[in-house]
């Protein structure tokens, strides 16, 4: 009884000192929303590209386009990746044919 009034107590001293319960991270869930949103764009791209000029029954299509989006996402800033969601336009500092042929490599 004595270790739950206790945490309770820090709990509380926490939140009105420091407030530490109350901070704002609208902008680190914008950011994680976005590099998810590219991501997703990006495996759509490919899955595309592939599909209109190679074998229907190609099996590595969609591992390799996992890959192949996940790196490029990873790549991006936060800006890039809102700006791609919203554009489709691939930044400049994205090495999107590297990242490919490794994506190939396996």
């Amino acid at each position: 009884m004595i270790a739950v009034r206790y945490r309770l107590a820090v709990l509380a001293l926490c939140l009105a000192a420091a407030g530490c319960g109350g901070g704002d991270f609208s902008s680190a869930v914008g950011d994680a929303k976005a590099s998810e949103q590219a991501r997703l764009k990006l495996v759509d791209q490919c899955m595309f590209d592939r599909s209109l000029g190679g074998d229907p029954m190609d099996r590595t299509r969609g591992p390799r386009c996992q890959c192949y989006a996940r790196t490029v996402a990873k790549q991006m800033s936060p800006a890039e990746a809102a700006t791609f969601v919203a554009s489709g336009a691939m930044p400049l500092s994205v090495k999107t044919a590297d990242v490919m042929t490794s994506c190939r490599r396996g």
